[in-house]
């Protein structure tokens, strides 16, 4: 299903939000491979400035030491953070031109990711960076996924849907995706994000007004895209 763009003076824009392991990532990849549009997963910038920032004071056992730094708006640490300038190659992140991808995705990133993005100067900076990579690719389309994007990255997307699924189907899948049984623990941890996401001041994640809310607790992820993309068809030619 391809849009066509001679059709639309503008781009298309979608913005996904949702809690952590709503399956965000894998819908907004599919769906932008439908559309023929582009897939911006704005989540792994936030992770690759943790691990950029972890590795700048040493490891995950100084991890203290850095939140301090980014609560007290320490000018070195965020001097770091201004110079950070991943480069974004589909899911793929490059820092300094090597692959980093890989050390994104770990348990001890999904411990700290969430600590990181709270702080008003961090969302600042990725905040830029995401406008940046929408606006220089956003035509036809773009497929932008998150936690704050259609409430203040683009809160005039052409459409926006906000993705949930139970907690526990949520701990299954990244239990899944991380090769690991530990559903529990996982499962704790989310419950953590979710409430520091839903109760930090900067950003928090809530559902925008006229979001389209899906709960694909149940649902396989070939429902949720023909769902999303019938909705797509009849605002394509608004």
């Amino acid at each position: 299903m391809q849009m066509a763009a001679s059709r639309r003076k503008s781009p298309f824009r979608i913005a996904i939000d949702g809690p952590a392991g709503a399956g965000k990532s894998t819908l907004a990849e599919a769906l932008a491979h439908d559309l023929s549009f582009t897939h911006i997963n704005t989540g792994v910038i936030y992770r690759a400035l943790s691990f950029t920032l972890i590795g700048w004071v040493g490891g995950f056992k100084n991890f203290d030491l850095l939140s301090s730094l980014l609560g007290r708006e320490d000018p070195e640490i965020y001097a770091e953070v201004e110079r950070f300038s991943p480069e974004i190659a589909g899911d793929e992140v490059f820092l300094k031109q090597e692959n980093v991808t890989l050390h994104l995705r770990t348990p001890e990133i999904d411990s700290v990711v969430g600590i990181i993005a709270k702080y008003p100067g961090v969302r600042k900076k990725i905040g830029e960076l995401q406008r940046k990579l929408i606006n220089t690719h956003s035509v036809p389309g773009v497929v932008v996924e998150g936690r704050d994007i259609g409430t203040v990255i683009i809160p005039d997307a052409e459409l926006k849907i906000f993705l949930i699924a139970s907690v526990h189907v949520r701990a299954q899948r990244r239990a899944q995706e991380n090769q690991t049984n530990n559903v529990q623990e996982i499962e704790k941890e989310m419950e953590e994000r979710d409430r520091l996401d839903r109760t930090r001041e900067t950003s928090p994640l809530v559902q925008a007004p006229d979001a389209i809310v899906i709960d694909n607790s149940a649902l396989s992820i070939a429902s949720t895209i023909a769902t999303i993309k019938a909705i797509v068809a009849r605002r394509w030619a608004e």
